[in-house]
């Protein structure tokens, strides 16, 4: 297995983070702290996020494979100022190859 993907679901009660391989398999699953944007404070919500996957990294075994894609839905993210910071800060992490940041409002109708 080459390929992992990384789902993020946070809000203002918990974070819930699942990793996949390339076939959709579920890998692990765990919940965190909460992350939801405030604006002014994107590098915490991003700090919650990454520790979170290190662990759920950890947790599967997987801790020498970069995800493919870090992909968040998350509250707090509807306007372009806050979004762009939890992407940059993720970003900046270097946790995935691609991060993709939308509304938790969005991922909830997916």
């Amino acid at each position: 297995m080459s390929t992992l993907v990384v789902g993020v679901d946070g809000g203002g009660s918990r974070t819930r983070l699942v990793i996949a391989d390339d076939s959709g398999q579920e890998l692990t699953a765990l919940e965190a702290p909460p992350c939801a944007v405030r604006h002014g404070h994107e590098g915490e919500s991003a700090s919650v996020i990454v520790t979170a996957l290190q662990e759920a990294l950890v947790a599967c075994g997987m801790t020498a494979i970069r995800p493919r894609v870090l992909s968040v839905g998350v509250a707090g993210v509807g306007r372009d100022a806050e979004r762009d910071a939890l992407r940059d800060s993720l970003i900046a992490h270097d946790v995935a190859d691609e991060v993709v940041i939308q509304t938790d409002a969005l991922i909830a109708l997916d």
